[in-house]
């Protein structure tokens, strides 16, 4: 059984890891779209007016949400993370899923394995609501898959 302190500082490294990575991420994109203007084809603006209509909201409200769709997937992230009592595991994996209605953006995850008190790890699926308007994740749901 591990120690309080020990508990402790693996927390603040598990912290202070997923601070470089966002720190390096986000420098790093900068550097590479730097000058680079995106300018929307008519493939992708058809593209783009065909998904708001599948979520059913606007055009603005989509581009919005796929714009802050990074910022919100890192704080879910980090929000479920709070939630593993024994610690976790990145899983790789590259399926996100989110869906927007104008001010929420729901990001769903299976990115994460949870551990248990015996140090085993199982898959989880977090879903999570994140407001626009606050920056904040509002509502964290973690599933077992």
């Amino acid at each position: 059984m591990q120690s309080p302190l020990r508990k402790l500082i693996s927390g603040i490294f598990s912290i202070a890891s997923l601070c470089v990575i966002f720190f390096l991420y986000y420098s790093c994109s900068s550097l590479v779209t730097e000058g680079a203007t995106k300018e929307h084809t008519a493939q992708e603006k058809a593209d783009e007016e065909k998904a708001a209509k599948d979520m059913g909201v606007t055009v603005d409200f989509y581009r919005t949400g796929q714009d802050r769709l990074e910022e919100a997937h890192l704080n879910c992230m980090v929000a479920a993370i709070k939630l593993a009592k024994w610690g976790y595991e990145m899983n790789g994996s590259d399926e996100l899923r989110w869906k927007t209605d104008g001010s929420v953006l729901t990001v769903k995850d299976d990115d994460l394995r949870f551990k248990n008190g015996f140090g085993a790890s199982a898959a989880v699926t977090y879903t999570c609501l994140y407001s626009l308007r606050t920056k904040v994740a509002v509502i964290v749901l973690v599933e077992d898959e």
